[in-house]
């Protein structure tokens, strides 16, 4: 801050600057012709450093502007900034924020004779010529005791000022309605009480700024575009300053202000919108609508440059304060609906690995950059996501959780599935329902962990995103350090699933149109080597493929398979009571088993049913075939005959299986756990055991007691993992 002190001398002034600043920054230019400090028989002024403030702060105060023809939104904050500095004070010569700033001021001193105020400086102008002010007059300090009031005013001559007289101590003023024609008014006063014969060192005079400075800038979310107005209306124009009482009075003339800039906006935050030249430099009032008066009102013209011109309104609160000047932050946020799907999401996921649909709501964004959704927090570590509906591969279709390993990643190319799995996707905005699809690694951990998903327009990232947690369970350790997972999903829409391995169905698929020779030996010879099935095995067809029909060389036919299921019955080693794993893994070896899944490999192919017989129960979910599935699988990749690479499920070892189906009498712990919210009960359930029964026709279950049961009753089903 600079401290000007003004000596006046004979028939002119002098200012000298000692301090180092104004009101704001600025460099030291002494030029003390005088000692500014001593004691002299005649007026003379110095300019004290003011209290002022470098910070800038919030009024708490967030509008939110809305256009009339669509749902576009302006949303608008205030920042305050102590002092009024436009940056521009060589163009309009009107702001003070440094010593060389000032140009001149009008001087008016009030003295009190016989009850009645008259001037003893009646409006002395200073003009400033380099670093010397110079004036016409001098003034003596009086030969009686006299009480004097100071008050300096700048600029001097200000646009739409009215000057005090001796009997009416205020300022008048209105604000000229040209923005270029407003202008910096500011203050100075000192009382000083004199004695006859009595001499003073300079008097101080504080400069303060009487208006209120009003600037916009841009906020995070402002899309490029043109500026073309800003109107605020209901503004007070006119009103009186009490010198003696220090404070406005008397507001009227309510009216408007606009600023046409047709500013150019490039997006990028903190861009200065209206400021410089620009700067409206207002009465000091309470925004709100009070005694009569309409609230002050907002009115932006923005054209975007993909959306059009929209004029957006919105009426403001607080208050424009004295000195202060208040930055307008604005946002504008687009036309858009993009929000998750309350009841169609899941809130929980069970502890073992798992891919969840995740469902959300997008509209408008098709010209805006689209939509984002992410993974956020601590899930980056264990989660990935992949966006599209139905962008699965068909062995995630069928329930399987693939490591996301190079293998993994080739298919997915030649699969033409869209996009990697990661923490972050994007879609175009098109589609009004988004889907994606969320992986979560297990959690074989003691407490749960929260997955927090954020989804908010490409474009503007800086808005507030939708959120959705979800919770992942871990699992329910029993006393034997058996972990139940706590929720049983849905297979393919069913609660209940046979144990399986009783199966009397039998299918025959034919392909849908006629081929050669050369193309039914490829899909033979694909299939053969485990190519587009689950799980890969010796090179030969397995048991329950009984009947191949295939076109002879150069000829056209079609090609049929037969499947008989029935073969793949006859299990004898799973019979264990207390080790589930050992029964899982046995099942998921024993011959053909872990190969069932070949009819719906072959009817992804386009070939069809032409005759069954037997059951229509699914093959493929069984109980401990739906348990293994809640495992983490990797690819392999094999180049046939033909030079064409085909992708297989590789076969867990013993290890790799966690989680499985339970044998029976692992059963006997469960009545001590408790399932919290987002859980299963298992109280009062029929379960299925993994402990088969030597006959080929039952199997153990469990409703609080070990039974036997026709494998081929559908009964529930609860996998459980081992601690680590």
């Amino acid at each position: 801050m600079h401290s000007m002190k003004l000596h006046i001398k004979g028939l002119w002034a002098v200012a000298a600057v000692t301090g180092s600043a104004l009101l704001f920054s600025c460099s030291n230019d002494d030029v003390d012709i005088t000692d500014p400090s001593a004691p002299v028989d005649y007026v003379c002024f110095r300019l004290d450093q003011g209290q002022n403030s470098d910070g800038t702060r919030s009024d708490g105060n967030q509008y939110v502007l809305r256009a009339a023809c669509s749902a576009d939104t302006l949303c608008m904050r205030t920042e305050i900034t102590d002092g009024i500095n436009t940056g521009s004070a060589a163009t309009r010569g009107t702001q003070i924020t440094g010593v060389a700033d000032l140009t001149g001021f009008d001087c008016y001193a009030y003295v009190n004779e016989g009850g009645k105020d008259k001037f003893y400086i009646d409006g002395e102008q200073y003009a400033r010529v380099d670093d010397v002010y110079r004036a016409d007059n001098t003034y003596y300090w009086p030969q009686r005791d006299m009480d004097f009031g100071f008050y300096a005013v700048f600029p001097s001559a200000a646009n739409g000022l009215t000057a005090p007289t001796p009997d009416y101590m205020k300022l008048q003023y209105k604000v000229p309605s040209d923005v270029a024609h407003q202008q910096d008014l500011m203050l100075a006063t000192s009382n000083v009480q004199h004695k006859a014969g009595g001499k003073h060192a300079p008097v101080p005079l504080t400069f303060k700024h009487l208006l209120s400075g009003i600037k916009i800038k841009t906020g995070k979310t402002m899309p490029a575009g043109t500026l073309k107005s800003v109107t605020f209306e209901n503004v007070y124009s006119s009103a009186e300053y009490d010198l003696a009482g220090g404070a406005w009075t008397d507001c009227g003339d309510a009216g408007s202000f606009a600023v046409a800039p047709n500013l150019a906006v490039d997006g990028s935050e903190g861009q200065e919108l209206i400021g410089g030249d620009n700067t409206l430099l207002m009465l000091p009032q309470q925004l709100a609508a009070a005694g009569g008066k309409a609230a002050v009102r907002m009115t932006v013209v923005f054209d975007d440059a993909v959306r059009g011109e929209k004029t957006l309104t919105a009426e403001l609160s607080g208050e424009w304060l004295m000195g202060q000047t208040h930055t307008y932050v604005l946002s504008i946020t687009p036309d858009y609906m993009l929000f998750f799907d309350e009841t169609d999401n899941p809130r929980y996921a069970d502890a073992h690995y798992d891919i969840l649909r995740i469902n959300f709501t997008n509209a408008n964004l098709d010209k805006d950059g689209g939509w984002t959704l992410e993974i956020t927090g601590d899930a980056v570590s264990y989660a990935t996501l992949r966006a599209g509906k139905n962008n699965l591969t068909p062995f995630e279709k069928s329930g399987y959780w693939l490591e996301n390993d190079d293998n993994y990643r080739e298919y997915c190319k030649e699969a033409k599935i869209d996009g990697e799995r990661t923490i972050k996707v994007t879609g175009d905005g098109r589609n009004v329902t988004g889907v994606a699809y969320l992986f979560l690694e297990e959690n074989a951990g003691d407490t749960d962990r929260t997955i927090t998903l954020e989804l908010y327009p490409t474009k503007y990232p800086n808005v507030e995103h939708r959120r959705w947690t979800i919770t992942q369970h871990h699992p329910n350790w029993d006393a034997n350090g058996i972990g139940w997972e706590c929720i049983e999903e849905d297979v393919n829409n069913e609660k209940t699933s046979p144990y399986g391995f009783k199966w009397d169905r039998k299918v025959t698929l034919r392909s849908k149109e006629k081929m050669g020779a050369v193309d039914a030996w490829l899909i033979k010879m694909e299939l053969r080597t485990g190519g587009g099935l689950d799980i890969l095995w010796d090179a030969e067809y397995p048991d329950f493929v009984t009947d191949i029909s295939a076109p002879k060389v150069f000829h056209s036919d079609y090609l049929t398979f037969s499947l008989d299921y029935s073969k793949v019955n006859n299990v004898t080693n799973a019979g264990s009571l207390s080790d589930g794993l050992a029964n899982t893994y046995a099942l998921y070896t024993f011959s053909g088993a872990n190969a069932i899944s070949i009819e719906k490999w072959l009817l992804d192919k386009g070939f069809v049913i032409v005759s069954q017989s037997g059951s229509t129960a699914s093959v493929s979910d069984y109980a401990a075939g739906i348990c293994l599935r809640k495992n983490k699988f990797t690819l392999e990749r094999l180049q046939n005959n033909s030079g064409a690479y085909t992708y297989s499920i590789k076969q867990l070892s013993a290890d790799e299986v966690k989680w499985y189906l339970p044998a029976s009498g692992q059963f006997n712990a469960v009545s001590g756990l408790m399932f919290g919210e987002g859980s299963t009960e298992m109280s009062g359930g029929d379960f299925w055991s993994s402990t088969a029964v030597n006959d080929n026709a039952n199997a153990k279950s469990w409703n609080g007691a070990a039974y036997t049961s026709d494998r081929m009753q559908n009964k529930r089903v609860r996998a459980v993992r081992k601690r680590n």
